[in-house]
């Protein structure tokens, strides 16, 4: 299992990383190097461990890139089991002058098979710096030769107090189809954390539910949610979210979700922490299957 899919945004030469691809057994050893780490809390890598079929082992690493001003502007993940071990997923972020949070972020992904996609979102907030709006152009090519997508969407949102709606309004315009719709409703905890989410389509006449999720949280902050990027993040439960699919202020343990009546997706999570309350290690059972993601951090 892999920790992104195909969703909306994550630098410079992979040869700045460190990790090359050691057995599970290898990254377990440095656990406690990086648990002793107290005075560094800026997320710097992210490694992904699991089975795609050959065996467990490091699959994935994510780097965050920072300018002077801590914040983040790009975050990259490669996949090493490309021969080439190049960057799949690339993401960008702009900033208007001194502003702490982007008005922009660019995505590139590329993967097997000679795929692309490229999304471009620019971002409006209110004056609590709460999302309003997003408004998103996206390219896509489906293989060497093969189908070229394009799309343009908004995102409205809007809040009451522990809910958070959201508009979603998409229009495929090469080759043209037309424009679909569907909305989200979300209940949130005291810190905002999304407690359950449900995605509604419409169907052209009223709007049908088709995705129900539930999280639950633990105590400990999330090593996202100071960043600059986070209250720019469009990820929303989605039915299966994988791990960076939906960030939150603090650390999800478990998760429920429901597509179209059915038991989807089930996956808990358990945590190791450094002395500032960070984690470090990641235990996942996602439908079952484990996956360990190791955070370390450093001093800006």
């Amino acid at each position: 299992m892999k920790m992104y899919k195909l969703f909306f945004y994550i630098t410079f030469p992979v040869l700045a990383l460190f990790f090359s691809c050691k057995k599970e057994t290898s990254v377990e050893n440095h656990l406690s190097s990086f648990s002793n780490i107290t005075d560094s809390n800026y997320l710097d890598r992210c490694y992904d461990i699991y089975d795609p079929g050959t065996g467990i082992d490091t699959q994935e690493i994510t780097v965050f890139d920072y300018d002077n001003a801590k914040r983040i502007v790009s975050i990259i993940n490669s996949d090493i089991s490309d021969p080439s071990f190049v960057a799949t997923k690339t993401y960008r972020f702009y900033y208007s002058g001194s502003d702490t949070i982007p008005y922009k972020t660019f995505f590139l992904s590329n993967s097997f098979g000679g795929d692309y996609d490229s999304i471009t979102t620019f971002h409006f907030y209110d004056n609590q710096l709460r999302k309003i709006k997003d408004s998103i152009l996206e390219s896509k090519v489906l293989g060497v030769g093969s189908y070229y997508y394009k799309y343009k969407a908004l995102h409205n949102y809007s809040y009451l107090p522990g809910k958070i709606y959201i508009l979603q309004e998409q229009d495929q315009i090469v080759p043209a189809y037309g424009i679909s719709l569907s909305r989200d409703t979300a209940v949130v905890d005291v810190n905002g954390d999304i407690i359950q989410n449900k995605i509604y389509n419409f169907n052209g006449i009223s709007y049908d539910l088709v995705v129900t999720s539930d999280f639950i949280y633990d105590n400990h902050k999330s090593p996202f949610a100071k960043l600059s990027f986070f209250r720019s993040d469009t990820g929303l439960p989605n039915g299966e979210t994988l791990f960076f699919e939906y960030l939150s202020y603090k650390n999800r343990i478990t998760q429920h979700e429901n597509v179209s009546g059915i038991n989807f997706t089930d996956a808990s999570y358990n945590y190791t922490y450094n002395t500032s309350g960070l984690p470090t290690l990641c235990n996942i059972l996602f439908n079952g299957g484990p996956e360990k993601i190791i955070f370390t951090y450093k001093n800006l």
